[in-house]
This record gives structure tokens, C-alpha cells and sequence, in this order.
């Protein structure tokens, strides 16, 4: 119970300082604040107060609607270089086929191989642990982790597209792959 009235001392505290100016041009403001301090439940108590404040601001509204006029904010001013249509570029596809290609994966080209496979060139391992491969074909790739994968110059590897635009390095020899990236 202590913790009640402790409570709502801060909520009658903060009301009645919101609302000082009115008190002293409106008496019946008092007793109403007066009635909702002496309500027992703190959740008929705040409404109470809520429903105080809401005619304390209707009051005002009707009171002094030059005032309302003031506190509203200027609409922004359009100028002619806002206003002029921008040109469609090339590159912008129509509304309609934009929302029927969204959420589909990325269409990959016909020429395009799902996997390619070449001999490994140079082994090599970075400052972290990564691997960085270097193919006969000219390729460079990296490991993007550090965990153990086993390779050797002269063993044929194949590098394979993964989800989300990623690559996968393997071998037919291997059920182990590992996440690498391109950097050259």
C-alpha cells in the first residue's frame, strides 16, 4: 500500500505542476485534482488525471485558436526544381516487373558453369590461418575461416556456387569443403 501512494505521489506532483497555470483561474480544477488524489486505485486515479488534462487542453484549444494557428508548422515550399519530373534512366525497370522479380534469386547466365574445376597452383596461408589458393587458371582465392581444409599444389579442386552469392572450394576426392571468396 505504501508503494502505491508513493507512486502516485510523483503522478500528482507532475500534474499539478502541468497544470499550475489553470489552477489559479479555475477552482473547480482543484477539486477535481483533489478527487482523483483521494481514488484508492492507482489505474482509475491516473485516468482520472489523464481525463483532467484532456479538458484542460480542449479548454485551451477553444480558448485561443489564433494561438493553435502560431504553433502549427509552414508547410514546405515547393520551387520549380522540386516539381520537375526527373528523367527515367535506362537502368530503372518499370514498377510492375521490379515487384515480379522481387524476392527471386539472381538469374545466372546460360554461359555461365555452376562449378569450376582447375589445379592447384600455390598453397599459401596468411597471417590468420586462412588459406589463400592460387589456381593454374590464373584465379586467387581465400578461405573465409580458418578451420582445416586439405590441399596441396597439383591436386584438381573444383570451386562451386553457394547460397547467398557465396563459393564453395571441394574436391571429388573429399567430402570436405570450405567457404572461400575471390580476390583477384
Amino acid at each position: 500500500m505504501k508503494n502505491k501512494r508513493l507512486l502516485a505521489l510523483p503522478c500528482f506532483a507532475l500534474a499539478a505542476f502541468m497544470l499550475w497555470p489553470a489552477q489559479a483561474s479555475d477552482p473547480s480544477l482543484t477539486d477535481a485534482l483533489t478527487q482523483c488524489q483521494q481514488e484508492q486505485d492507482t489505474l482509475l486515479r491516473l485516468r482520472c488525471y489523464d481525463a483532467i488534462e484532456v479538458e484542460r487542453r480542449k479548454s485551451q484549444t477553444q480558448a485561443s485558436p489564433e494561438a493553435t494557428e502560431a504553433q502549427r508548422q509552414p508547410e514546405p515550399v515547393v520551387t520549380e526544381q522540386q516539381s520537375q519530373p526527373e528523367p527515367e534512366s535506362a537502368a530503372s525497370a518499370p514498377p510492375a516487373a521490379a515487384e515480379e522479380r522481387f524476392g527471386k534469386p539472381r538469374q545466372q547466365a546460360e554461359d555461365e558453369p555452376d562449378r569450376i574445376y582447375s589445379i592447384v597452383r600455390e598453397v599459401e596461408q596468411d597471417v590468420r590461418g586462412h588459406l589463400i589458393i592460387t589456381f593454374e587458371n590464373g584465379q586467387t582465392w581465400r578461405q573465409n575461416n580458418s578451420e582445416y581444409y586439405p590441399i596441396k599444389a597439383g591436386e584438381e579442386h573444383y570451386i562451386r556456387r553457394a547460397l547467398l552469392g557465396s563459393f564453395m572450394l571441394s574436391s571429388d576426392h573429399s567430402n570436405r569443403s570450405t567457404r572461400v571468396r575471390r580476390i583477384d
